[in-house]
């Protein structure tokens, strides 16, 4: 769902998914699902190493790579992002995850606790 204007979007656009991380379930559990699913598109992707992150994106007809997990947290045009980081990285990575939508929801005057 890309943003028609600050707070507000458009229901009929597909829901946008990013990806961090191209871990071998990716593709069962995330771009294969959304490739059955006009509702859903993966737009987004970043590994530890962006050549693997642009393999797998050219691979899987995604739009956007980053070359930080960061990037993709970041990008306006995702809507939700799938955490596919080892595990030792998981708790730093869901920790940025949870800050961005802390501050956009207080950006757009929504209650967050």
């Amino acid at each position: 769902m890309a943003p028609l204007q600050q707070g507000i979007m458009d229901v009929a656009d597909p829901l946008r998914f990013g990806t961090l991380g191209v871990a071998r379930i990716t593709p069962g559990g995330l771009t294969g699902p959304a490739a059955d699913n006009s509702d859903v598109v993966v737009a987004a992707v970043a590994a530890r190493d962006r050549s693997r992150a642009e393999t797998f994106a050219e691979q899987h007809g995604i739009e956007s790579v980053y070359d930080s997990y960061d990037g993709v947290i970041l990008d306006a045009f995702v809507d939700a992002v799938r955490n596919g980081t080892p595990m030792p990285t998981d708790a730093e990575d869901a920790i940025k995850q949870m800050r961005v939508i802390d501050a956009a929801y207080r950006a757009a005057g929504m209650p967050t606790r």
